[in-house]
């Protein structure tokens, strides 16, 4: 399972480069690669076969995969394009969650000196792979463009910067509209971010008697740098409350982040300020740049006092506050009716444009959403439009024919029998209506 996860990760890194040509590829680093597993073979067949696998796939298919993509992506889009991914595990938070995102650069902007970058706009694709509370697995994709740009055109500015992106989830088709602005100053940075539904209720694939839908909210984070090795969060937000309910909680965040080494992050948060679900997590991120580096950075435990303000920003990294799209989950509710009775949203369907009098014909009815359990529902034949509409008891049997949707779907057939009228000399139109089954 493991590797599959990975192998999905590459795969949107992929979709962003060209072919890859054998004449790149070390055949004498991949050999060595395989012949170690010369020990596995010779203790167990399996477990040499287990090995070569390994190898194969992650040592060198996927790690050069990306190196790869990453070079190509470069001679295609340019220096700043950049492919990045992050794996977090959090031991009370859904164990491991991945992230992959790339960066492909539109237009560039130079400072006087002709060296240092002091606008940006891109495109960003991305992906964050995580577990829910239920155990659920989910894959939200993301993606947007952002503009970055100095507020003094000069090195070591500080930067404001205005994004949107649209994100979906692949696996219950939630979606939502993510804009942001951000300043990066001298000692940290602040985001100012609006999540907003852009789909309404869905089933639940955990459990078929509640439905979900992307959370609404907003989000107002500080980051303060007072090290090179040591971030500290504080955030306001405003998120409707997960029951579902249309009721908004106001609460906040903390967190405390330390980067010992440029690829590790260890961090521990404290959720829901305020409110009655306030949690505490501790997370380790482990975030490897995909292109091959000269050599391996320095470890730098509690960095440097005030190297944020010292150093300039950064223009061309990735937005990095668009993630996991967070859902309000409900009970499913029962089917709601108009003023008249019938059911909001269900449609009929005859499945043939016309019948002779006396036939028996199918009709097809269908629900805005799937139900939770078997739900009885009653069609009723009537008169339709036009100048010469059918006559109840006369054309069709006057009573209402039971249609049953069976648990997790949202339509049914059913058969009706008309009544032969041969004192029927011109077509007559016919009409139906949906309405709950009696108890």
């Amino acid at each position: 399972m493991k590797t599959l996860k990975t192998t999905a990760a590459y795969a949107l890194a992929a979709a962003f480069t060209g072919v890859v040509h054998a004449a790149d590829f070390n055949t004498e680093s991949a050999l060595a690669g395989l012949a170690a597993c010369g020990d596995a073979f010779e203790s167990a067949t399996h477990a040499g076969t287990d090995c070569l696998e390994g190898k194969a796939v992650n040592d060198i298919v996927l790690s050069r995969a990306a190196r790869f993509a990453d070079a190509y992506g470069k001679s295609v889009f340019g220096q700043h394009f950049s492919l990045k991914q992050r794996l977090t595990y959090a031991p009370a938070g859904g164990g491991f969650s991945g992230e992959i995102d790339a960066v492909i650069p539109l237009v560039s902007g130079l400072a006087d000196d002709g060296d240092v970058a002091d606008a940006a706009l891109f495109l960003q694709q991305g992906l964050t792979r995580w577990t829910d509370s239920a155990g659920f697995l989910r894959n939200d994709l993301r993606y947007g463009m952002a503009h970055r740009f100095d507020v003094a055109n000069m090195p070591g500015a500080d930067i404001v910067g205005i994004s949107v992106f649209h994100q979906r989830n692949l696996e219950h088709g939630h979606g939502r509209l993510v804009t942001g602005v951000e300043y990066d100053g001298a000692w940290g940075d602040g985001a100012l971010t609006y999540f907003k539904p852009t789909t309404g209720w869905r089933d639940s694939l955990a459990d078929w008697n509640k439905e979900e839908r992307a959370l609404e909210g907003m989000e107002f984070a500080l980051h303060f740098k007072p090290t090179s090795a040591i971030h500290l969060e504080t955030a306001a937000t405003h998120w409707e409350d997960t029951d579902g309910a249309k009721q908004w909680v106001t609460g906040g965040r903390m967190a405390t982040n330390w980067q010992p080494h440029p690829w590790l992050h260890v961090g521990h948060s404290w959720d829901g300020l305020g409110t009655d679900n306030d949690n505490q997590s501790l997370h380790l991120t482990l975030s490897i740049p995909l292109e091959e580096a000269d050599k391996i950075p320095e470890w730098q435990g509690l960095g440097i006092v005030g190297a944020a303000k010292q150093s300039g920003r950064d223009v061309w990294r990735a937005v990095e506050h668009v993630g996991r799209i967070e859902v309000a989950q409900r009970e499913r509710r029962a089917l709601a009716t108009n003023p008249d009775g019938t059911v909001k949203g269900a449609n009929v369907r005859f499945m043939q444009d016309y019948a002779n009098s006396g036939e028996a014909i199918r009709a097809e009815v269908t629900l805005a959403n799937t139900v939770g359990q078997d739900t009885r529902l009653e069609l009723r034949l009537a008169p339709g439009a036009g100048d010469n509409p059918v006559v109840p008891g006369e054309d069709f049997i006057d009573e209402p024919v039971v249609v049953v949707v069976p648990k997790g779907e949202t339509r049914a057939e059913v058969v009706i029998q008309l009544i032969r009228n041969p004192a029927m000399t011109s077509p007559r139109s016919l009409s139906a209506k949906v309405f709950l089954a009696a108890a």
